[in-house]
């Protein structure tokens, strides 16, 4: 599930920014070096947060999965920098259905601003989804 809900946001998000790097994280992401001189965003599982289980004929818990994306792009105000990109990055991600059954179309949780080096402006968004397990 999760694999598949990652694999739909990159897929996403590559449709909306053509110009950009759009890719899954990398398993090593401290020797990530990002090629792209406009701009790049890494797409990775964040975390799950469970509810408590409730128990009936069955246990039934909800999950919400957030994953973030990683915007590291060169301009900060510009109609191609941080700010727009993650604009556009929310409305489309809002609302967006990963095409994973049983699984809520996507949420924007919170952006943030995480640094800027050399140049370089890094925001992340964060995206959930909800899902209801059975046991």
């Amino acid at each position: 599930m999760i694999e598949e809900i990652e694999s739909a946001i990159v897929a996403k998000l590559q449709e909306v920014f053509p110009d950009l790097e759009v890719l899954p994280m990398p398993e090593d992401a401290s020797r990530f070096k990002a090629r792209n001189p406009r701009g790049t965003v890494l797409v990775g599982y964040a975390r799950t947060q469970f509810t408590d289980p409730v128990a009936d004929s069955q246990t039934v818990q909800g999950l919400r999965m957030r994953f973030m994306a990683a915007f590291m792009l060169r301009n900060l105000r510009t109609h191609r920098g941080a700010y727009a990109r993650l604009e556009q990055a929310t409305l489309a991600l809002a609302g967006f259905n990963a095409g994973v059954q049983d699984v809520s179309p996507l949420f924007p949780g919170q952006s943030h601003f995480v640094r800027e080096f050399q140049g370089t402006w890094q925001y992340d968004l964060e995206v959930i989804a909800t899902a209801t397990i059975y046991s």
